[in-house]
């Protein structure tokens, strides 16, 4: 057998003049993700205030729409598996978490059972639930 003591390491190149532009992703091509991070355990409008049955819902509506993209979920009624967007003044919660800032005039709503209802805010792909149950807000 030949030793190879000849054989030299490839040597990487500096690539730092090179700049590679990266497109910034389309948010409404991707499912969402859903986050509970914000809810604030034990209050009024958390998830652990539901009956089991409204649990039940809520599970079967986040896997449902897991299931499809953002702007799948946009066009689609509200009353299926769409959501509307309620001014902030409108909610019956008087303290929110730190992530609805002055700037968030209204939160996305979606409707799972009877009446049940869960409010957030999207970030990029994100939903994050902050407030779930069925008197969120006076309904019409």
């Amino acid at each position: 057998m030949a030793k190879n003591k000849n054989i030299k390491k490839p040597r990487l190149r500096d690539t730092s003049h090179i700049q590679i532009k990266e497109e910034p992703p389309d948010h409404g091509k991707l499912n969402p993700i859903f986050s509970f991070y914000h809810m604030r355990y034990g209050t009024t409008y958390c998830l652990s205030k539901c009956c089991p049955a409204d649990k039940s819902d809520l599970a079967t509506l986040l896997l449902r729409l897991s299931q499809r993209t953002w702007n799948d979920i946009s066009s689609t009624y509200r009353k299926s598996f769409g959501f509307e967007h309620i001014p902030i003044k409108q909610f019956n919660a008087t303290v929110f978490p730190d992530i609805v800032t002055p700037d968030v005039k209204t939160l996305l709503v979606f409707s799972y059972s009877h009446g049940g209802r869960m409010a957030g805010i999207q970030q990029k792909d994100v939903f994050h639930i902050l407030l779930t149950g069925d008197d969120l807000y006076p309904h019409k």
